[in-house]
């Protein structure tokens, strides 16, 4: 249990240094409780109340969808306030917002009443659920954040293994109403403190200008493997239109040889139109000393690249590589 204590250690959560481990963890605890007293708590609060209050099923499950749609259009707003280094009042307010429209369900009974308090339930899920909790981990730990939501996710999964049966048991023993107070007090008692404890030291928002001239920038000079990834996918497409009309097993050995020509071409300088003599098409491909055949829509004859030669090898004389050329007949290459 040693190797673990450090996921679990408050002592390495501070204002100035948060390590990743102790912070997911931590912030997993908010995501379990809200999760399970708010998303899942639904499917059993629903059948006492459509019993005492008269719902049918479909205005009932009316509410919930309420619910989802204030959770889409309260998106924008709070990645907005996350991104100005907001998410400290987002998260702890977001909690206390939770717990107060928990309480205030208890004290339902109409229909309207029903849905308004969904619509801000809603509000709160925006607020408090992964979405939110996604951006900040993103923010603070932009190397590492998948692990910090691979953690987060893992124990915020854990919620209807842990609430289904303990909302039913309070449902069961206090009544729904009651059992909605006890929702609250955790949201209250535990998620926001939690939230206003590991939240601190928020960075400032960057000015959207800013990020602006950021993204032109990468646009204008995208990385390595952005570069690479295009030839890449074109390599791809010509070797399936070469191979379209071979079986599978053919089609694997010519997508790897193609590919495999590909990196070991990639890898050097890219040869001039006069290091190839003869013709003007680079990408013709034309054969080697030894096997001297040519394709009649090209000027001239120069030696073929280790990649067509790979290609031929494998895809065979239906149809000259990388020429761009159609054959009529049986006409070599």
């Amino acid at each position: 249990m040693s190797r673990y204590r450090p996921y679990w250690d408050p002592t390495q959560i501070s204002k100035q240094t948060t390590a990743l481990g102790p912070f997911a963890v931590w912030l997993s605890w908010p995501q379990l409780i809200t999760w399970g007293s708010v998303f899942y708590t639904f499917s059993l609060v629903m059948g006492p109340v459509e019993r005492e209050l008269g719902f049918s099923r479909a205005e009932s499950s009316l509410g919930f969808s309420l619910a989802l749609l204030a959770d889409g259009l309260m998106a924008y707003a709070i990645g907005w306030l996350i991104d100005r280094g907001h998410e400290r009042r987002v998260m702890t307010w977001g909690s206390v917002w939770v717990g107060a429209c928990l309480f205030a369900h208890s004290f339902i009974d109409s229909l309207a009443g029903f849905y308004g308090v969904w619509l801000a339930l809603g509000i709160g899920m925006s607020a408090t659920l992964y979405a939110p909790v996604f951006a900040i981990v993103t923010r603070r730990f932009p190397n590492d954040f998948r692990r910090a939501i691979i953690i987060m996710t893992f124990l915020g999964g854990l919620a209807s293994t842990v609430f289904f049966p303990l909302s039913s048991w309070l449902i069961q023993e206090l009544g729904w109403r009651h059992a909605l107070w006890v929702l609250a007090l955790l949201q209250w008692l535990i998620c926001w403190p939690l939230h206003a404890w590991l939240l601190r030291g928020a960075t400032p928002g960057v000015d959207a200008s800013q990020e602006l001239v950021k993204t032109e920038r990468y646009i204008d000079k995208p990385d390595v493997s952005y570069r690479m990834a295009l030839p890449m996918a074109e390599e791809l497409a010509n070797a399936l239109g070469v191979i379209e009309a071979r079986d599978a097993k053919q089609q694997s050995s010519v997508i790897e040889g193609r590919l495999f020509a590909w990196l070991r071409t990639s890898s050097k300088k890219p040869q001039s139109e006069a290091a190839i003599p003869g013709c003007g098409n680079n990408e013709c491909g034309h054969a080697d000393e030894q096997a001297s055949t040519r394709c009649d829509k090209c000027p001239g004859e120069a030696k073929q690249n280790r990649q067509q030669l790979l290609l031929l090898k494998f895809a065979g004389p239906n149809r000259p590589a990388n020429c761009g050329h159609s054959e009529e007949g049986k006409k070599t290459h």
